[in-house]
């Protein structure tokens, strides 16, 4: 059985995967998330190589062998030392957020997935989001950007007034 991880949730164990860019996935409604952004990628590019390229460029890369995990599933931070859902709805609303999306299709398909999975989350801390962002963070220079804007402004602001 396959142990990666699915693209669209990041949560759930790669049960299938897609047959048009081999990406892994969990569910139907998994798979019926990413065929959306899937064939969104592939519609305006005619060379494979390059449309091949595109696909994983904007799917959430695999966890990290770097990131440590409780039970397999969260990350080993303190939970009082990350951002809080409220500044993270905060962030969303940002019309510079929105404009750096606008500039940036690739990003904007992250970003609303990764707005989904937040939507998804229960408790104080969204902490399989953050992992995900994490991650974005590290395979995308772009989404870093992003990220580094947000969190200056939204997270270590109030880390500093606090």
């Amino acid at each position: 059985m396959n142990k990666q991880s699915c693209v669209v949730c990041v949560e759930g164990p790669a049960k299938y995967k897609c047959p048009k860019c081999s990406a892994h996935y969990c569910s139907l409604a998994c798979y019926k998330q990413h065929q959306q952004q899937c064939s969104a990628t592939s519609d305006g590019n005619s060379d494979t190589g390059k449309e091949s390229k595109k696909q994983y460029s904007i799917l959430p890369p695999k966890p990290s062998p770097n990131v440590l995990f409780v039970n397999g599933k969260y990350p080993t931070i303190a939970e009082e030392a990350l951002p809080t859902k409220s500044q993270i709805d905060q962030a969303v609303d940002d019309p510079k957020v929105h404009k750096m999306l606008q500039e940036n299709p690739e990003i904007a398909v992250s970003m609303r997935r990764l707005v989904e999975l937040q939507k998804t989350e229960t408790g104080p801390v969204p902490l399989r989001t953050l992992d995900a962002i994490q991650q974005n963070r590290l395979h995308n220079p772009d989404f870093e950007q992003l990220a580094s804007y947000i969190l200056d402004k939204y997270y270590h602001q109030e880390e500093n007034t606090g």
